[in-house]
C-alpha cells in the first residue's frame, strides 16, 4: 500500500531567488481533500520570508508568506483569469424547463 499525500504538502528551497528579484525563498506542492465530496485537489506552494512591519502585532517578528496556486491536469499552474471564468460558468441544474 502506497503512502498517502492527501492534505500534506512540501516546500523546498529555491536556489534561484535573490534579494533583488520577487522570487519565493521556498516552493513546492500540496494536496487538499474536500471533506464533503472527497475531490483532491493539487496547488502549487510558494512561501516568502518577511518581516512584520511597525504597525503590526509583534513589530520586527519574521514570518512566512504563502501562496496557492491551483494545478491543472497536466501539473501546470493555471492563470487566475481561467480560475475566475471556470467558477462563473458553472452549470446550474435546477428543475426550470426553459
Amino acid at each position: 500500500m502506497g503512502y498517502d499525500k492527501t492534505n500534506t504538502g512540501v516546500l523546498f528551497k529555491n536556489d534561484t531567488a535573490t534579494e533583488a528579484n520577487r522570487r519565493p525563498q521556498m516552493q513546492g506542492s500540496m494536496e487538499t481533500c474536500c471533506p464533503d465530496c472527497g475531490t483532491v485537489t493539487a496547488w502549487w506552494l510558494s512561501a516568502w520570508t518577511k518581516i512584520a512591519g511597525p504597525q503590526a502585532l509583534n513589530p520586527g517578528a519574521r514570518f512566512q508568506s504563502l501562496s496557492f496556486v491551483l494545478k491543472d491536469d497536466q501539473g501546470i499552474a493555471k492563470d487566475k483569469t481561467d480560475q475566475v471564468a471556470a467558477s462563473q460558468n458553472q452549470d446550474y441544474e435546477d428543475d426550470i424547463p426553459f
